[in-house]
């Protein structure tokens, strides 16, 4: 029987390309579970498509009773948490669905798999905003965690509850805190995504408003590094569970 591989938030940016990656890397069976709610995954459902080998599922996994039951039937190798909303500004706007995305589609999926698959490991992508906003430079992941907006809090929570089931019921998880991420495939909004948005503002000779005093530091790491990442962390899983991972 062939090991599966689940990738949650399968069409969106990064969720589509790690897909890519490891198409050509594993002989599994893919599931990608999306509920199609980001501004990118309509258009990446139809590059999803061309794979005959991937078996799509249009669902939420902050629906419990969904992802305790899929991961109870399929008991899957490993869960790719790689989901979410991923803007700032629309937390705050929208902090009950932000908490819903971010905080408990990982709690419920972490708790399915304690009940139902704990052999199963499971990595999900936090982000840098966990340290807070005014954090510059290089910091370690022993830098005190800040959480300053919804999205923070959201991302922070989750984080934790992965290092926690970690260390108290013995499931393989790791988090990656991740800064700025861009490459092919992503279709950046003014929120999210800066530099394919300033690429397309370009191109099109369109004006680009820039927010704050214009000093902000900014790490950037294109797509197709992070998807090597994740595949290096998936064949050494063993020796990087438990732990949250500061990437750039």
């Amino acid at each position: 029987m062939k090991k599966k591989i689940v990738i949650i938030g399968g069409c969106g940016f990064i969720g589509l390309n790690v897909l890519n990656y490891l198409l050509n890397k594993f002989n599994y069976s893919f599931f990608v579970i999306d509920n199609l709610k980001g501004a990118s995954s309509k258009k990446n459902l139809k590059l999803l498509r061309k794979y005959n080998n991937v078996n799509f599922i249009k669902k939420d996994v902050s629906d419990f009773k969904f992802i305790s039951k899929f991961i109870k039937k399929n008991k899957p190798d490993i869960v790719l948490g790689l989901h979410g909303q991923v803007a700032v500004t629309k937390s705050i706007k929208d902090p009950v669905y932000d908490l819903q995305s971010n905080f408990l589609s990982i709690f419920y999926t972490l708790e399915s798999i304690r009940i139902h698959s704990p052999h199963t490991f499971f990595l999900s992508l936090s982000s840098n905003k966990v340290y807070g906003s005014k954090t510059r430079g290089l910091v370690s992941e022993k830098f005190p965690l800040q959480f300053t907006s919804p999205y923070a809090c959201s991302k922070g929570a989750a984080d934790q509850y992965l290092l926690d089931y970690s260390k108290n019921y013995q499931i393989d998880s790791v988090s990656l805190r991740l800064s700025c991420v861009y490459g092919q495939n992503q279709w950046g909004t003014e929120d999210q995504g800066w530099i394919s948005w300033f690429i397309n503002r370009i191109i099109h000779k369109k004006t680009i408003r820039i927010f704050g005093n214009g000093k902000q530091i900014r790490d950037i790491l294109h797509v197709d590094d992070l998807s090597r990442l994740i595949f290096m962390i998936i064949m050494q899983k063993n020796k990087c569970s438990g732990n949250a991972f500061n990437i750039g």
